[in-house]
């Protein structure tokens, strides 16, 4: 094998070892790979990237922008090895991209104020994106959270905003491709759209740290040294698409603002009591951002059936939100052994995206009435749950709300499960949810 081992690492390395690793006599795993199978992790990587803006954790960012630019690489392998396109290509349309939207800055046209430059952007993403408006939206199911305010009214694609893209669920991209594009392109404008994120980040990293172009390198680095590694089924401690407290307001279990006392560095906050991991957001609401199974068995890691209420309340605070339930079977017996309830308490309004994702020792999920909404893919790849019970108060159900399982783990290959029975009132959204999807329906 053509490849000798170095002290640091750079952008041509990463390509060159994704090329060696989907080779023959390369690694049977990344040969396997095709876009939709490591699509999650895509999503995955750019969130942790998200979150480590979000904690102003540089170390973080340099390590997560490495995972981020290997998945561009991936696919751009993927892509090179069909004769479509190739990295070079990838590099080569977001340079061309940024050089025709800037031509203030490479042209002869003149943008003295930041109002003309937002002015000049619109007019050319109209020309060269054969838009109609200057904020066209993109189609369901892509369109999130349009309520968020433009920061700094920077301009963004399709309407979006960085915090928009910040805070859409994580099963979702935040760009529409054209109908009749090939397979090809859709990917070129994908991964150019990322790859020009990544070296926006960079800039400003650069303005904060002198030493951001080094330790963009070193992210690639480390990024090499781990390069394969187990995908993490839960997504954990992602920011949702509220406007979670700053961490000068983060709040302790004793009601104090003292950072260094909370479990997480990301302002999550553990209360023995309810065995939840939560956050507080609008000062006075709280989401549950996951649940210590260990401690809701108390030390019975023999037992089969366990039952469980999430909290309504924490600390004084009102629970009105699941980002992350992370149901998983904490006894030493097989997943298909152990029967897990679950009671969602009416309190709470919105059960995220993949608040409940592949929770297998997950059998029986209640929600109380006062529960409104189920987003898109809420509750999935959930294979051993038998019985869900939504109240006659939830009426946002997302495409894929629950029940649904897939061979991939990937949304594109849902299927609604076979064995699903939902108990639910008579004409109401839920039933109607159900039968729309062949699942099995008791009323009450």
């Amino acid at each position: 094998m053509d490849f000798k081992e170095k002290s640091e690492y750079k952008f041509e390395d990463l390509v060159k070892i994704v090329k060696i690793l989907r080779a023959p006599g390369g690694c049977p795993w990344d040969r396997e790979q095709t876009h939709k199978s490591i699509r999650s992790n895509f999503i995955e990587e750019t969130y942790e990237a998200v979150e480590a803006i979000d904690t102003e954790d540089n170390d973080l960012l340099k390590e997560e922008l490495g995972d981020v630019l290997l998945q561009v690489a991936l696919h751009s392998e993927i892509e090179s090895e069909k004769g479509t396109f190739n990295i070079d290509d990838v590099c080569d349309g977001v340079c061309k991209k940024l050089i025709i939207r800037h031509p203030h800055v490479f042209g002869n046209v003149n943008a003295d104020t930041t109002e003309q430059v937002l002015k000049n952007w619109d007019a050319i993403k109209m020309q060269t994106k054969e838009q109609k408006t200057q904020t066209q939206p993109a189609p369901q199911p892509y369109q999130y959270n349009s309520s968020v305010n433009q920061p700094n009214g920077m301009p963004v694609n399709n309407g979006y905003t960085g915090q928009q893209f910040t805070n859409v669920p994580n099963n979702n991209m935040p760009n529409q491709p054209k109908k009749g594009m090939s397979g090809g392109k859709i990917a070129a404008i994908v991964i150019s759209v990322i790859l020009g994120i990544i070296l926006i980040l960079g800039i400003i990293i650069s303005a904060v740290a002198c030493h951001a172009y080094k330790s963009l390198e070193s992210g690639l680095k480390d990024n090499i040294s781990t390069f394969v590694s187990d995908y993490n089924n839960g997504y954990h401690n992602e920011s949702s698409y509220y406007n979670w407290e700053t961490s000068d307001n983060w709040e302790t279990s004793d009601g104090d603002s003292d950072v260094s006392k909370v479990s997480d560095n990301d302002g999550e906050i553990y209360d023995e009591s309810t065995c939840c991991f939560y956050k507080v957001f609008n000062g006075n609401e709280v989401s549950v951002t996951g649940v210590n199974m260990y401690d809701v068995v108390d030390g019975d890691y023999t037992t089969k059936h366990i039952e469980f209420t999430l909290p309504s309340e924490i600390e004084g605070k009102k629970v009105t939100d699941i980002y992350n339930a992370y149901i998983y079977n904490p006894t030493n017996n097989d997943d298909k052994d152990v029967e897990i309830k679950v009671t969602v308490p009416g309190s709470v309004k919105t059960i995220q995206a993949y608040a409940f994702l592949n929770c297998e020792s997950l059998t029986e999920l209640v929600l109380e009435d006062g529960v409104t909404e189920l987003e898109n893919e809420a509750i999935v790849e959930c294979e051993n749950l038998k019985k869900i019970t939504v109240p006659e108060s939830t009426t946002i159900l997302g495409e894929y709300a629950f029940g649904f399982l897939s061979s991939d783990g990937m949304s594109s290959d849902y299927t609604p499960a076979k064995d699903l029975v939902v108990v639910a009132k008579k004409n109401s959204v839920a039933e109607q949810f159900a039968k729309e999807n062949n699942f099995k329906v008791e009323n009450n």
